[in-house]
């Protein structure tokens, strides 16, 4: 879809006109907006751009060709995200989501902040969140598909060379990233598009610390997943 854009740091009227055959596409009032500028979608094809000012100014240049990319970012894409951070009821029965890892305990669940904090790898110095999707009273994530998650991290803090992995109750990884299935989180909400087979989600696994160097900690106020339906 072709674009003309540029600034308009005056009053007037903006007129486009297709100089294949004269015909006018744009005719239109505009208010100054400086910072913005303007963009308008037009036919194939070069144009004459001409800006009629409140003064009586016109500025005016031919032979333009209109741009393919719009100068304005695409709208991000909304979603609908529940929350599988900590505590819920079924039939006011109290329920996790998530445990520590029995076989890797790295992370705490922090009742009073309603978080799950990080502990060090005496190994290596890295900080982890190991957790185990619990599956009593309720098996939840039994056939339970997401196609995305974004982990929220408490103040927006999310330390350096930190990764996200997910596995099966055999620690193989679920979601086909390349490599172990490692997916590098560098931002706060990260969205991360995920694509499940036919085995269960068990695991997740936050990292902080790059090989060779100590990590650092973190924790996280949420964890959400969707689905498409």
């Amino acid at each position: 879809m072709p674009y003309i854009s540029g600034l308009n740091n005056k009053d007037g009227r903006l007129i486009i006109i297709n100089e294949a055959d004269w015909s006018v596409e744009v005719n239109k009032e505009t208010t100054a907006s400086p910072e913005d500028g303007y963009e308008e979608t037009v036919d194939a094809g070069t144009k004459l751009v001409v800006f009629r000012r409140t003064s009586g100014e016109i500025e005016a240049y031919g032979n333009v060709t209109p741009s393919e990319t719009s100068i304005y970012p695409p709208p991000e894409p909304e979603y609908d995200w529940t929350s599988y951070l900590g505590p819920y009821e079924v039939l006011g029965i109290p329920c996790m989501y998530w445990e520590p890892n029995p076989d890797f305990e790295y992370g705490t669940w922090d009742s009073g902040n309603e978080e799950w904090d990080s502990e060090v790898n005496s190994g290596n110095s890295h900080y982890l969140l190991s957790l185990k999707a619990m599956s009593e009273p309720t098996p939840w994530v039994s056939g339970f598909r997401p196609t995305r998650i974004r982990i929220s991290f408490t103040d927006g803090n999310v330390p350096d060379y930190t990764s996200l992995r997910f596995m099966d109750s055999n620690y193989n990884a679920l979601v086909d990233v390349g490599g172990d299935g490692r997916v590098d989180i560098t931002e706060d909400k990260q969205v991360v598009d995920i694509t499940f087979g036919s085995r269960n989600l068990t695991y997740i696994v936050l990292e902080a610390g790059e090989e060779g160097s100590p990590g650092d900690s973190f924790s996280v106020s949420d964890i959400e997943f969707t689905e498409d339906e």
